[in-house]
């Protein structure tokens, strides 16, 4: 099995244990195990075309794919991480997504000649997307160190000048710190590796498939329109099989995974991915020398939302249960009986602080690896007593470690708010949540998460979880299924869905929650001074109407840019 050590722990000269070493493999040897003999017939199966122009085509991007990632793992700690997880995970997206392209009529809006025409064509650009979806991880998020047949360094796999030399051996780490989501951009840069020069000629001919083809091997799915929702939900696919979510494709034989294995594998995922950012102002965590400290609603939800996506449909729906469980498995050191301890959390420099009801999970929990781990929080986090004030540090509760000062999270950190008299805190709470939320420069910007029993408002609070799901990519945007659109004249919240998706992980009835946020008014009205707008789908057979608040500023939901108009809404007239 493949060890992962951090990166630079050894030098390129070392010689590694065995057992750390893989041999490099031909294609046929690595496509040879019955179960992937199985997808390729299954592959095979699904493409209608003739053996010799599937040879050219099809196979030989197959065995190029099979030559380039050899037996590295898909991931560190999530889906597809053991030996040929890449592989595997790759031939079963493609699979899938050849099964999802039969229910799809391609290109969208054509005419049934055009249909027909360009039906091979398209067959390909889903073929080629969905094997190619995550081929820049060997490249950015994983470090090839080659050996020759004495095993003997040879020096570092350069995975942009092709793949790895025959008659060789290999031994994989994983790149510390990465930079996220950098493998999807870089799929372009690859593509001469695996799809033959054919084949590229071939897609680049018709600009009606490259451009959303080039969109979806550049990481934007959104863009990518048809293709990029065919290949999302074939990757969802087998990344919920592999993880035991549901019993879908899943052997009668097939050990059922327990409930607390995929709560751990689901934090470790929301944290390796910066999902949960750590050890910095409006952070999610801080880790100290043996202990991550969590915000407890943020990180339950966030892990419940992951869950779900995943196709897991046995999670609780109150956090005080998956609480329970956390603490039967010994994943969370409880606070006596309870799982919640009540911390203040203050930098270094003093320029921010607060009080927050936290989680305890010990690091080794989350990083079995010692130096995979972060390095500690520049601060203190400390107890604070039932008469709201801090207590003295006590040993295991309070932390003061050191980190570089220059630390950055995906986003920047945001100010704390001066103190105010208590006039003036009533005067604030009445009005806003000033806590939760900072005015600047005409945008909201998440200050501080807020737990179980805050006293922010129904609307705020799903502002806050919206912006945060669209900033962290786990509300989807542009897609079939999908709770937001951008459009020409804003965002359209899907309504009464999305507060129906809020109320189901809060406290709250869903029809609260939307009147609260039309409180904020950040949403247009319609000429007739209602509060939903209808939008019809734009080339589809049988067209639909979808509803929702219209929010005109983009830059109210989105921290960065805003995804480009779904090409597929138009304003109903």
């Amino acid at each position: 099995m493949l060890r992962l050590r951090r990166r630079g722990k050894k030098s390129s000269s070392s010689v590694a244990p065995k057992d750390d070493i893989r041999p490099v493999h031909s294609a046929e040897k690595l496509l040879n195990p019955r179960s992937r003999r199985i997808l390729l017939q299954e592959i095979q199966n699904l493409v209608s075309i003739s053996a010799r122009h599937y040879g050219t085509l099809f196979d030989t991007a197959i065995r190029n794919y099979a030559r380039f990632v050899q037996e590295l793992p898909a991931s560190e700690i999530h889906h597809h991480s053991a030996p040929g997880g890449m592989l595997d995970h790759g031939l079963e997206v493609t699979k899938g997504a050849l099964a999802i392209r039969r229910g799809h009529m391609l290109p969208p809006g054509a005419e049934p000649e055009s249909i027909a025409k360009q039906a091979d064509r398209w067959t390909y650009a889903v073929f080629t997307g969905a094997l190619m979806h995550d081929i820049g991880k060997p490249a950015v998020d994983q470090i090839v160190r080659l050996l020759d047949a004495s095993q003997n360094p040879l020096g570092l796999w350069i995975s942009w000048n092709g793949p790895m030399p025959a008659d060789s051996y290999y031994q994989m780490d994983f790149i510390r710190p990465r930079q996220y989501g950098l493998h999807q951009r870089v799929g372009p840069l690859l593509a001469h590796h695996i799809i033959p020069p054919v084949g590229l000629a071939w897609l680049a001919e018709d600009q009606g498939v490259f451009e959303p083809w080039v969109s979806l091997l550049s990481g934007d799915r959104e863009s990518a329109g048809v293709l990029g929702q065919i290949i999302r939900e074939a990757d969802s696919r087998s990344v919920a099989r592999n993880l035991g979510a549901g019993e879908t494709g899943r052997f009668p034989s097939a050990r059922a995974i327990p409930l607390h294995e995929k709560l751990l594998t689901g934090l470790r995922y929301l944290i390796s991915e910066g999902h949960l950012p750590l050890n910095r102002n409006g952070a999610a965590g801080w880790l100290d020398q043996e202990d991550l400290w969590l915000v407890s609603k943020r990180t339950v939800d966030a892990l419940r939302d992951h869950l779900h996506q995943e196709g897991h449909t046995d999670i609780p729906s109150r956090n005080d249960r998956i609480f329970d469980v956390l603490q039967e498995h010994a994943i969370l050191k409880p606070n006596g009986e309870q799982a919640i301890w009540r911390m203040r959390v203050t930098d270094g420099a003093g320029e921010w602080s607060h009080e927050l009801t936290l989680l305890r999970v010990a690091r080794r929990r989350i990083w079995p690896t010692p130096e995979a781990a972060p390095e500690p929080f520049f601060g203190a986090i400390t107890v604070v007593s039932s008469a709201g004030s801090s207590d003295p540090p006590a040993k295991g509760e309070t932390t003061e470690s050191r980190t570089d000062s220059g630390e950055t999270g995906d986003t920047p950190p945001t100010a704390t708010l001066p103190s105010a008299s208590a006039d003036e805190k009533a005067k604030d709470q009445k009005e806003f949540d000033v806590g939760a939320l900072e005015v600047s420069r005409g945008q909201l910007c998440p200050l501080e998460e807020t737990d179980p029993g805050d006293r922010k408002d129904a609307g705020e609070q799903f502002l806050t979880w919206l912006r945060t799901g669209l900033a962290s990519g786990d509300i989807i945007v542009n897609d079939v299924r999908a709770r937001v659109h951008v459009v020409p004249e804003g965002v359209l919240i899907v309504s009464p869905a999305i507060f129906k998706d809020f109320a189901h992980q809060s406290n709250h009835e869903w029809n609260h929650v939307q009147k609260r946020f039309q409180k904020l008014r950040l949403h247009e009205k319609t000429p007739q001074g209602t509060n939903i707008h209808n939008y019809h789908t734009i080339g589809a057979r049988k067209k639909s109407i979808i509803n929702g608040l219209l929010i005109c500023d983009p830059s109210m939901l989105f921290q960065n840019r805003a995804p480009s108009p779904n090409p597929y809404l138009s304003r109903k007239s």
